[in-house]
């Protein structure tokens, strides 16, 4: 590396705090990624299939093409590693220019070994973008059911996540998590601008194959006031529409938990516990309901599957509406062809996902008023073609209908095909993850990924990432 090229390296290595790591030891590499893709979708902007409205927009079908360059800076030693990275992805519409979506995307994720007990993981991400794709900004591996409105409108996402591991004297384990989002449309007044923190706390004692604890977890969800419909531009003298008030809902869950391994590839997790739903400026406006989560697990080399159940209270950022949730997730991941090589030639993966939500009437304290009933089909047909190619056939299907005529949400379908071609430079061997899939902040295993070093990397323990709909 040339004189300045190794001055950058060493004032980076300082300024993320990494002096106890010898600067020689540390290994950059600057990578440059790009995806060209071809699709067809049946619905290009997620409108209903049929409208009573006169002159409301229905379902439209076109073929589209996708483009996302992008570049990626590593950083990393035995003890650290840090991935910063920019992607851009254009879909263009062949007849239908009007929905063309242009999003940008930064991530920044790390991970620190801090001692021989402690593990500090740290990712932020802000991304922009059209309402009408969203769904593509996640893997097929995925299956997030999330609740959207109907319609193209732009928004900007950001999201900030740090969770710290110490195992302070084993066979006891400390896990600490923070997460910061915010999602904000742009320039449309009907749509919610909503902000989510939450801060979680776990201790847990580990025996050879069972490991029991307790987890303690505080969110605070704040939803900006909007207009309950939009303005008529012909009538500028005409009385504004009423506006939706500004809610402010925290949700505190104790959870006692449990995970037991059936045999090196089996896993089995199960949390009972309570949640209090409660208005953050009406203390009276409160809720108490038994929470649940379980998940079954199945993981070796790049083999792996996972079905999971979640039964909570959640707000949706989307629709500014506050939701008892019944979450099932199925997704897989399974090589096709057992080639001798660091990665498979072929590789298929997808998911399942439904959901089913019933508002919650905090005044009354009350459960059963108008929800909403989710789906998503996600699968991939992944070939490794090279160390720096990667082709894939990917399908995409999502529905959402309103339960109770209360919920101003149309019912929504839309299915998806996509063919496209990825390729890294310089040829490097192609990641399991792809550059717009996010890490899981609590399986420190995925991070390990990133270490740019020779020697073999641990792979993940197939853990999912908690299936919200707080982030897009």
């Amino acid at each position: 590396m040339n004189r300045p090229g190794s001055l950058l390296l060493s004032v980076l290595i300082g300024a993320m705090g990494l002096g106890q790591a010898p600067a020689a030891r540390a290994r950059a590499r600057l990578l440059t990624t790009g995806r060209i893709g071809a699709g067809l979708t049946d619905n290009v902007d997620l409108s209903p299939r049929s409208s009573d409205e006169p002159g409301a927009r229905t379902a439209q079908g076109d073929g589209f093409t996708e483009l996302e360059p992008g570049v990626l800076l590593t950083l990393g030693d035995d003890r650290m590693a840090h991935q910063l990275g920019y992607h851009f992805l254009a879909t263009l519409f062949f007849d239908q220019s009007a929905v063309n979506s242009y999003a940008h995307r930064a991530d920044w994720l790390s991970f620190y070994e801090l001692g021989e007990r402690q593990r500090l993981v740290l990712n932020a991400s802000v991304s922009y973008g059209r309402q009408n794709m969203l769904t593509l900004l996640s893997a097929a591996s995925g299956g997030t059911p999330a609740a959207y409105r109907s319609g193209r409108d732009q928004f900007l996402s950001l999201e900030a996540d740090q969770g710290w591991f110490v195992d302070f004297a084993a066979p006891w384990a400390l896990e600490q998590t923070l997460r910061v989002s915010a999602f904000l449309p742009q320039d449309t007044p009907t749509q919610p601008k909503t902000v989510s923190t939450e801060a979680g706390l776990a201790l847990t004692r580990s025996w050879d194959r069972l490991q029991l604890g307790a987890r303690l977890a505080q969110e605070y969800t704040s939803t900006l006031a909007y207009d309950s419909a939009p303005r008529d531009p012909e009538q500028p003298a005409a009385p504004a529409p009423p506006r939706v008030p500004a809610t402010h809902l925290m949700v505190t869950t104790l959870l006692a938990t449990s995970g037991y391994e059936l045999d090196p590839e089996w896993r089995g997790e199960l949390r009972l516990g309570v949640l209090r739903a409660a208005a953050a400026d009406d203390p009276n406006a409160q809720l108490f309901h038994p929470a649940a989560q379980a998940a079954l697990r199945y993981a070796v080399n790049e083999t792996e599957a996972e079905l999971s159940f979640a039964h909570t209270v959640r707000q949706n950022l989307f629709l500014a509406d506050t939701f008892l949730l019944e979450e099932l997730r199925l997704r897989a991941r399974l090589p096709l062809a057992a080639a001798r090589t660091e990665a498979p030639s072929w590789l298929a993966e997808g998911s399942v996902g439904y959901e089913h939500g019933q508002s919650v009437d905090l005044v009354r304290g009350a459960i059963g008023g108008p929800g909403v009933d989710l789906l998503l089909g996600d699968a991939a047909l992944l070939w490794r073609l090279h160390t720096w190619m990667e082709w894939s056939l990917r399908y995409q299907f999502s529905y959402q209908s309103a339960v109770g005529g209360a919920l101003a949400l149309p019912e929504i379908s839309r299915h998806l095909a996509l063919v496209s071609v990825t390729f890294r430079y310089p040829p490097e061997r192609m990641p399991t993850l792809q550059p717009r899939e996010r890490l899981n902040p609590s399986d420190p295993a995925e991070w390990q990924r990133l270490l740019p070093s020779e020697r073999p990397t641990a792979l993940p323990e197939g853990g999912a990432s908690d299936p919200t709909n707080r982030r897009p």
